[in-house]
C-alpha cells in the first residue's frame, strides 16, 4: 500500500477562501484545501506592486527626485524634525520650491511612517516651514497637485492667532490667518521644542503697538491651587524664560464643574460619583505685542487617566481679533470666550479674572 505524501508546512485553509496559484509548477502539487506558500500580508497587487509593506496607491519608484539624495534622506529619516539651513537639506521633493534665501527659521517635518516602511526612494517629508522676516511660508506634500507641493506663503499681518499643543507624542500646531482660515501641521511630540523655536520666531514677527500694557502682574503662581499644576507651571517659566517682556496677569487651577438644571444636572450629578468632570488648568500672561494662554488640550475634561497635553494659545494684541464672551450652555461657572473671526474658544470660572485679563489686554483692539 502507497500513500503519496502531502505537502511539507501545508496549511489548511477553507475551500472557498483558496487562491488560484495558477498551473502547479513541478515542485509538487496542492490541492484545492492546502497552500504550501502563503505570500506576505497585503500581496502585490495592482495597487501595491513592489513591496507589501508601502502605502497603498504609492509607487516607491515614482517619486521625485535624486536617488542618491533620497538615499541620504533615508539614512537620517526618524520622527523627528530637523533643521534646514541649506539647499542642501532641503528633501529632494522640495528642492527648487522653497526660498530659503532670507529664513529666520526652516525645519522640515517627516511623515509618520514606520522605519520599516521609509523607501530609499520615496518621498519622507510631509511639509517644509520657513519663518521669513515678513511672512510665514509653508510647503506641504500634496499628490494632487501636479509638482506634487503647495506652498502657502502668509504675510505677518495676516497672522490672527497661533496655537501649539502636544500631548505625549500628538503635537499639532495651527496657524490662524485673516478670512477665517487655518494652517495646521501636525507633528512628533518628541520634537515639541523645535516646533516652539517655530513657534517664537513668529512671535517676533508681531511688532509691539503703541497702546502701552497698563496692566501689572496680579497673581504668584505660588500661591492658589495653580501651585499644584506643576507641569503648567514649568511650561509658564519656561516660557517666560525665553521672553521676560511677558506680565503674568491671571490664573486658576483646576477646578469641579457641575451640569446646568434639569434632567441633565440630575444625570451629572449621579456620574459625578464615579466620572467627574473638571474645567483645567490655565493661566494669562502679556506683554506689549501679544497674549500668551498656557492650558490644556481639552478646556473640560472628564478623563480618569491624568491629563498630559500642554498647550499655547497666543494672539497679537494688533491682530483686530474681537472677544466674544457668553456663558457655558452646559456647565455652571464656565464662561466661553470665543476669539472671531478665528474659530478658537477659551472656556475660563466665570468669577471674572482670567476673563477680565483676556478682554483688557484685546479689548482696545
Amino acid at each position: 500500500m502507497t500513500t503519496t505524501p502531502s505537502p511539507r508546512h501545508a496549511l489548511p485553509v477553507e475551500p472557498d477562501c483558496a487562491p488560484d496559484w495558477g498551473t502547479p509548477t513541478a515542485l509538487g502539487t496542492t490541492s484545492s484545501s492546502t497552500l504550501e506558500v502563503r505570500p506576505p500580508v497585503g500581496g502585490l497587487t495592482t495597487d501595491n506592486p513592489v513591496s507589501p509593506w508601502a502605502v497603498p496607491g504609492e509607487l516607491p519608484g515614482a517619486d521625485s527626485g535624486d536617488p542618491d539624495r533620497h538615499t541620504a534622506e533615508w539614512a537620517h529619516f526618524g520622527p523627528w524634525i530637523l533643521p534646514v539651513r541649506t539647499p542642501t537639506d532641503l528633501p529632494a521633493l522640495f528642492s527648487g520650491r522653497v526660498d530659503l534665501t532670507s529664513a529666520r527659521v526652516a525645519v522640515k517635518i517627516p511623515r509618520p511612517l514606520d522605519r520599516r516602511r521609509a523607501h530609499r526612494v520615496r518621498d519622507l517629508y510631509d511639509h517644509v516651514v520657513v519663518v521669513a522676516p515678513d511672512a510665514v511660508v509653508v510647503a506641504s506634500r500634496t499628490p494632487a497637485e501636479p509638482s506634487g507641493v503647495r506652498v502657502t506663503r502668509v504675510a505677518a499681518r495676516d497672522i490672527l492667532a497661533i496655537d501649539d499643543s502636544v500631548e505625549l507624542l500628538d503635537g499639532y500646531l495651527r496657524i490662524h490667518l485673516a478670512g477665517g482660515t487655518t494652517l495646521g501641521v501636525p507633528y512628533n511630540g518628541s520634537s515639541h521644542g523645535v516646533v516652539a523655536g517655530v513657534r517664537d520666531a513668529i512671535r517676533k514677527l508681531w511688532l509691539a503697538p503703541t497702546v502701552p500694557l497698563g496692566i501689572p502682574s496680579q497673581v504668584d503662581l505660588r500661591d492658589g491651587d495653580l501651585s499644584e499644576d506643576l507641569a503648567l507651571t514649568a511650561e509658564y517659566h519656561s516660557f517666560v524664560r525665553a521672553d521676560p517682556t511677558m506680565v503674568l496677569l491671571a490664573a486658576h487651577g483646576r477646578r469641579h464643574v457641575r451640569a446646568r438644571g434639569g434632567l441633565s444636572r440630575l444625570l451629572a450629578r449621579r456620574s459625578d460619583w464615579g466620572r467627574p468632570t473638571y474645567l483645567q488648568a490655565a493661566l494669562v500672561c502679556a506683554s506689549p505685542a501679544q497674549v500668551a494662554i498656557a492650558h490644556r488640550r481639552a478646556w473640560l475634561s472628564s478623563d480618569r487617566v491624568p491629563v498630559m497635553s500642554l498647550a499655547w494659545t497666543i494672539v497679537p494684541r494688533a491682530s483686530g481679533i474681537t472677544v466674544n464672551a457668553r456663558d457655558h450652555d452646559g456647565w455652571e461657572g464656565v464662561r466661553l470666550l470665543r476669539l472671531d473671526p478665528t474659530d478658537l474658544t477659551l472656556a475660563v470660572p466665570a468669577d471674572g479674572a482670567v476673563e477680565r485679563a483676556v478682554l483688557d489686554t484685546l479689548r482696545w483692539a
